[in-house]
Parts: structure tokens; sequence; C-alpha cells
């Protein structure tokens, strides 16, 4: 079964560290994976997108029109791609910086204040890794100790961060788990 994920924000949010963790992730489960990056020229503050897909076979072509699972970290993001989730799927938003989301009845939208949490947990410049374990824990990508083990892999070259970020993977998956998510998917 393939499965495609997208995420977008602004340069300086670590969409493109997400995607690079959901990629490697998948990969530790056996299965196949693409990802496809594509950002602005700017360093901060131009638009940074990526898609992930996942699938059991070789996956030839990455190209979707609606996707699975949708993150959208601010207002433009949302306003360009909000209607790109396939139904009966999940869109999973900024509520830091997206307001007044419009109704979306035939998928599942989550409305997470990313920003808020990550200052919570110590600095926004952790956003990424908090995204990062609710995305894993609402799709079923993998459990949080196995989660915890890509963050230490992506982490090597940067030990003081390394506690700091685990913190926020514990947060992202805690946040999922308030709203019925657990360690594989949502709960009945």
């Amino acid at each position: 079964m393939k499965t495609s994920f997208f995420l977008r924000g602004s340069g300086g949010q670590g969409v493109q560290v997400v995607g690079m963790m959901l990629l490697h992730a998948i990969n530790e489960q056996d299965g196949y994976a693409s990802f496809f990056p594509e950002y602005g020229s700017n360093k901060r503050g131009g638009f940074s997108q990526c898609a992930v897909m996942t699938s059991g076979e070789p996956i030839y072509s990455f190209a979707a029109a609606t996707y699975d699972a949708e993150v959208l970290l601010n207002q433009d993001s949302y306003d360009k791609f909000g209607d790109s989730v396939k139904k009966g799927g999940i869109l999973i938003l900024n509520s830091s910086l997206i307001s007044h989301p419009k109704e979306h009845p035939d998928i599942t939208v989550l409305s997470v204040p990313f920003d808020e949490l990550a200052r919570q947990v110590g600095d926004r410049k952790v956003m990424n890794t908090l995204v990062f374990g609710f995305l894993t824990c609402c799709m079923d990508v993998a459990t949080e100790e196995e989660a915890g083990k890509i963050v230490e892999k992506m982490m090597a070259e940067k030990p003081a961060y390394l506690k700091w970020n685990l913190t926020a993977l514990k947060a992202g998956f805690a946040e999922a788990k308030k709203r019925g998510y657990g360690e594989r998917g949502k709960e009945n």
C-alpha cells in the first residue's frame, strides 16, 4: 500500500528535517520510500516543502495531486494546499500561524499549536522534532522508541541538542496521544 505525505512551511521551520526523519523512519521499517524536497532561494522565510512516499513495493513516481497526510505550518501553505488531502486523509495544521481554517468534512483536521508547544519544550528551534513526533504517532510510522533512534541518528553531529530534541519528540507523541492516537495510529 502506498502512503503519501506532504509538508510545507517557511524556510527555517524545519520542513526538510521532518521529511528526512520521516524518510529514515520508513526505511527502518524495511519499506520503500522516496523524498522530494523543494524550496525557494531564501534561506529563511521563503517556502519550503517536501513530499515523502512510502510503499511495500518500489516507488517509480512520487508525483501526487492529493496526499494521505499533510502538515501545513503557516497560513500561505494552508491557503495554497489546504485542499490537497485525499478523502479520508489527515490534515495537520500549525494553529500558531494558521487562523480560521475552513470546514473539511471528508478528512480529519488536527489544529496543533506547534510554535507554543515548542516554546514550552524550550525553544521554537525544536518544533521540527515535535512535528515529527506528532505525525509519526498519528500516521503509525514508528513507535516513540523507534522514532527516538531516528532523532539520535539525525542529531549525531549535534550532541548538545539531543536531549532537547528527544524531549520535543516525546511532547509530539504526547500531544497526538491526547487526541486519541496511540503508538500505532488512531485508537478506537
